[in-house]
């Protein structure tokens, strides 16, 4: 897994830098498959985190050498914060990882019998949801940039991270059990009203996931809500993709970076100098 650092650029070295372009295809179709698999396996197992991280081991291990197997929109963000990603290769990984997301979910709607389609729904934004997410995201991502930044072996690597993932989907989701279990929400489902957290199954850490899962099922909901005392409505389930699932993931993946290379020694602001600036400095080193 090896990212390439990249210096601040002009706006005429941004431009020239993204016409001279380098990213092989493979890089991006690397992104779309470990995606796709990620995303498939989230949706027939529903979720389940065991699973879910030995998926994430095997990608890790198959295309970690082409693409750095991000597979997950908030782990390219994350990347990009610590200065080891090139900006301009970012919205192609996220195109990727999207694109991925939504053949998988395609897929299993095929295979389910069900129409294809998928519904947005960016009326609700709950606090407590976007933090799940943002502890989640960060406890992941720190294990991530760690793994990255020791000399671990290859498998070690994915190790760490496949278990970085089963940490932080149990943040995620313990703290959004947590919330579904407070009084308050109780109170509010008495009152005929219907909670946020009441509508979600767990943390997702993945805007491209999140693309593809929904909201609880609508029977599942009702019964829910049913053994807190209050009725339900009827309501197709809608994406999970939200403020809440792209705000939360995103800031969490720049936490989670950055954490780990200041835990490490590293200053992950510190200006890295151009391939030009060390050649210089080594010629002159060299005439002295």
């Amino acid at each position: 897994m090896q990212y390439t650092y990249y210096d601040e650029q002009t706006k005429e070295g941004f431009r020239m830098k993204l016409k001279n372009l380098s990213l092989q295809p493979t890089v991006l179709l690397a992104e779309l498959l470990g995606t796709f698999v990620l995303t498939t396996v989230a949706l027939v197992t529903q979720g389940n985190l065991i699973i879910l991280g030995f998926t994430l081991i095997v990608l890790v291990l198959s295309i970690g050498a082409v693409s750095g197997a991000h597979v997950n929109p908030a782990v390219t963000f994350g990347l990009w914060s610590t200065r080891k990603l090139e900006t301009v290769k970012v919205p192609f990984y996220w195109i990727m990882q999207f694109t991925g997301a939504l053949l998988a979910l395609l897929l299993v709607q095929w295979f389910k019998g069900s129409g294809a389609g998928i519904t947005f729904d960016f009326n609700h934004f709950d606090a407590r949801l976007v933090v799940a997410e943002i502890a989640g995201t960060a406890a992941f991502t720190f294990a991530i940039a760690a793994a990255l930044q020791y000399k671990l072996s290859e498998s070690a690597k994915a190790l760490c991270i496949g278990f970085g993932l089963l940490v932080g989907l149990a943040i995620g989701g313990g703290l959004i059990g947590q919330a579904a279990q407070s009084p308050a929400l109780l109170k509010s489902a008495k009152d005929g009203q219907t909670p946020r957290v009441a509508d979600v199954d767990g943390a997702v850490i993945n805007p491209a996931i999140a693309l593809a899962v929904t909201n609880k099922d609508p029977q599942q909901q009702q019964s829910s809500l049913q053994s807190m005392g209050a009725e339900a409505t009827t309501k197709s389930p809608a994406s999970r993709l939200t403020w809440e699932t792209i705000v939360g993931p995103l800031i969490g993946g720049v936490i989670g970076m950055n954490l780990a290379l200041i835990t490490a020694g590293v200053n992950p602001f510190k200006k890295d100098e151009s391939v030009k600036a060390k050649v210089t400095k080594v010629f002159k080193k060299g005439k002295k």
